[in-house]
């Protein structure tokens, strides 16, 4: 037991030091146990380190005192009940310990971490002179990052102040560039204040609207009055979309990107940083990164260094596991480095880019406008409408970020379009920040969703475009008509279970003409190796094996080319679900009473048209067309079915006999 064992008659701190309770807390045990509540915030920190540095010399002794350990962490734990110092430390031959103690790392440039939002905010600090013998001659002013929390604290940017919460950080390298004021600071430390979250949308909106023409873009403003508000939560989510102008020379693209620069978490523009620096940066500020006018970025023309970073770091940065391994010089030594490249990110250009960077972001189209007033509109970053609306962004960060976390983790949001995959993952951010603001106003908030929602079928109907043209689409379309051919000899309604065998050299050959390719002068082989890795990475086939003349068969059937049309062209597979309910039949026009049309001229064709709607069932799983052949009267007679739906969402069945 401590030796300073007390009575109630010396039950306070009576005469002795605080110097003396800092030299040797054990020995002082009882008399600061009891009298906790009298020390001040600043003894507790320094009891704090005190008692750690005794544990520390304790467990260095190889005849520690385990007892005196176990009561210092009790104390410890009693002084200051954030810090837990792991009791399960072992030490292993070079003489370091380790801790079976989980740890979560922190960027405190924004993260959440202990159930707080933190955010790095450079602030004025006065730090002390010193002459080299040691001595004070005065102080003076630096400016120095330190963290707010969404629970109204300051706390030191610093390792050791993270420790204490049992958190690992990234301290950045810099100081990061002030662009939350000091007056708003203030008043939410001090006042609690809070802003009204679709207030703040709306002026955002505004602002896009004042300056841009966003020509035939549904919701265009929308969107990056969205885009803006998810930049200052971004970490809630796993995944992060990049938004993507494209245009004409003058089509204000880079005024577009200058006012997210003025408004969006920590903007950062890519031309004032070298390669080197760029990872480093996105690391230590995690903000929302500018790429404008972005040519050089995945074309040929473009050269070195620059271009790889690009790459990389928009490859990767859109998950939040995302990160980039660099060769770094750490004292004498060169080591690997994985820096974090999550984060926003904002692009404008002329050109095509490519496929990877068209899959991560979304493309809005901007027109030059003939609008001579927005023309004639410039973003100044010196107009104060910019502070005011990124101090609004702050504060509703602050104040709400849990609510649009439990939105994001715990509320079913709506999926009109059946997005899955990428198209989901980069939609889902936007739809729960929109989800969120619908709270603050019901009326006005659904017409925000629906308005995401025309912006989301857009760009599904550009990227089909798109599809059309493309290898993914060559492939599919070739395997289907191959499949149907084989399934020709097969009853109708056995053929959604039927499994063909289809041969991977005429299937080549197909795509290959599909894509121009001349044929003659194609290695066939080396073609056939990517069709092949092509079908098996898209799921189209399966069991490939040697068979008639030495040549390659594969396994598939119509599940797969409707299971790949879904994931790979954007196949909506709902514009034929309300066919599996025979009410809805009614839709058909034509076959409203087939009764009430029959004549001799007709009579046979409602005959083959009553056997077509017997097998609907199997007609229905496969939408694009089935033909059925049957022989009558000695005649070949072939059926070729279609189900199309119009405008206006009635589908029509459309069949043609054919002798």
């Amino acid at each position: 037991m401590p030796p300073d064992k007390i009575t109630k008659k010396n039950n306070d701190r009576g005469n002795i030091k605080f110097s003396d309770l800092l030299k040797d807390p054990y020995k002082h045990f009882h008399r600061i146990q009891e009298n906790l509540n009298s020390f001040s915030k600043q003894e507790k920190k320094q009891l704090t380190e005190s008692i750690r540095e005794r544990i520390w010399e304790e467990q260095d002794n190889s005849n520690g005192n385990k007892g005196l350990i176990v009561e210092l962490e009790t104390l410890l734990e009693e002084i200051d009940p954030k810090f837990r110092l792991n009791k399960k430390a072992f030490q292993i031959e070079s003489g370091r310990k380790i801790f079976f103690q989980d740890y979560k790392q922190i960027n405190p440039a924004l993260d959440v971490a202990n159930d707080k939002l933190h955010i790095i905010v450079p602030f004025p600090t006065e730090v002390p002179i010193i002459d080299r013998k040691g001595n004070i001659l005065g102080h003076k002013m630096v400016v120095d990052n330190f963290v707010v929390t969404s629970s109204r604290e300051i706390i030191e940017c610093s390792e050791s102040e993270f420790t204490k919460l049992n958190l690992i950080p990234r301290i950045p390298e810099m100081v990061l560039d002030q662009r939350w004021s000091m007056k708003s600071i203030e008043s939410f430390i001090s006042q609690s204040i809070s802003v009204d979250p679709f207030e703040v949308f709306q002026d955002l909106r505004n602002v896009h609207d004042f300056y841009m023409d966003f020509g035939d873009n549904t919701g265009a403003s929308t969107v990056n009055a969205l885009y803006s508000i998810l930049t200052y939560v971004f970490p809630i989510f796993s995944t992060i979309p990049y938004l993507r102008f494209t245009g004409t020379k003058g089509a204000a693209k880079s005024k577009e990107i200058a006012i997210h620069e003025n408004t969006d978490f920590n903007a950062l523009n890519a031309v004032q940083f070298s390669p080197a620096s760029m990872f480093r940066t996105i690391q230590d500020t995690r903000g929302t990164m500018l790429i404008d006018e972005a040519e050089t970025y995945g074309t040929k023309s473009a050269g070195g260094e620059t271009k790889e970073a690009l790459s990389q770091i928009v490859n990767s940065g859109f998950q939040a596991q995302g990160k980039v391994p660099r060769i770094e010089t750490i004292g004498n030594r060169r080591v690997r480095v994985n820096f974090s490249t999550y984060s926003p990110k904002i692009i404008g250009g002329i050109s095509e880019v490519t496929e990877t960077l068209r899959d991560r972001s979304f493309e809005i189209l901007l027109v030059k406008t003939l609008d001579r007033k927005k023309s004639s509109r410039s973003v100044r970053s010196t107009d104060k409408k910019w502070q005011k609306l990124r101090d609004s962004l702050y504060l509703l960060a602050m104040n709400h970020w849990n609510e649009i976390r439990d939105i994001a983790e715990n509320s079913e949001i709506e999926n009109r379009l059946g997005l899955i995959g990428r198209e989901w993952d980069k939609a889902k951010p936007l739809l729960v920040i929109a989800r969120f603001l619908e709270r603050y106003n019901s009326s006005e908030g659904k017409k925000v969703i629906d308005e995401l929602w025309e912006f989301l079928e857009q760009q599904r109907e550009k990227e089909e475009e798109l599809q059309v043209d493309s290898f993914d689409y060559s492939v599919i379309d070739s395997l289907e008509e191959l499949v149907d051919k084989e399934l020709q000899n097969v009853l109708p309604d056995s053929r959604n279970k039927a499994v063909v065998k289809v041969q991977l050299l005429e299937l080549s050959m197909k795509i290959a003409t599909l894509e121009g390719k001349d044929v003659e002068r194609l290695n066939k082989k080396a073609y056939g190796k990517v069709i092949k890795d092509k079908i098996l990475k898209m799921g189209l086939g399966a069991n490939f094996k040697r068979g008639k003349g030495n040549l390659t068969y594969f396994e598939s059937d119509q599940s797969r080319v409707r299971a790949a049309k879904e994931r790979y062209l954007h196949a909506n597979s709902q514009d034929v679900s309300n066919l599996s309910n025979p009410s809805n039949l009614s839709n058909f026009s034509n076959l409203s009473n087939p009764q009430d049309e029959v004549t001799e001229n007709n009579s046979d064709s409602l005959s083959n048209l009553s056997n077509l709607l017997s097998n609907l069932s199997n007609l229905l799983s496969n939408p694009s067309e089935t033909s059925h052949k049957t022989e009558e009267n000695g005649n070949l007679v072939t059926e070729v079915t279609q189900v199309t739906q119009n405008k206006d969402g009635v589908l029509v069945l459309n069949c043609v006999s054919s002798r």
